[in-house]
């Protein structure tokens, strides 16, 4: 299957404890999103992740979903940034470098971050002002 390759091969052989390590970062740039952006930005998660059967996988790709899409989209006055999350140790899989350099390719500002000062790091140097910090 292919997302369970893609779960292997990003979050190794402790898939579980990486997976809520991400979802905990996860959680806390929303947070820091939902507080922190100014009114004229906003900001979405793609629930592409999970192990899924054979058939739904199939049925997800032919309605669009792609394997590797980052975890969070921002869209501030009108441009559109990217930020993938990543546990302390995890690594991008095959389909997440592919997906990256795509959007770069198209000019879609891309950051791997894995906590939130590399989060506030990325929107700022993006110049996307911040209301509030978390670090």
């Amino acid at each position: 299957m292919l997302y369970q390759n893609d779960l292997i091969s990003e979050f190794g052989g402790d898939a579980r404890r990486r997976q809520h390590l991400e979802d905990d970062l996860q959680e806390a740039v929303c947070t820091l999103l939902k507080w922190a952006l100014p009114v004229d930005a906003a900001f979405w998660s793609v629930p592409n992740g999970g192990l899924r059967h054979t058939r739904e996988a199939a049925r997800m790709t032919r309605l669009g979903v792609r394997a590797g899409i980052p975890d969070l989209h921002v869209v501030y006055r009108g441009r559109l940034f990217c930020l993938e999350l990543k546990a302390p140790k995890g690594q991008l899989s095959a389909s997440q470098g592919q997906v990256i350099s795509k959007l770069e390719t198209c000019g879609v500002p891309t950051a791997v971050v894995r906590s939130i000062s590399e989060v506030e790091r990325a929107l700022r140097a993006w110049g996307i002002p911040l209301s509030a910090r978390l670090s």
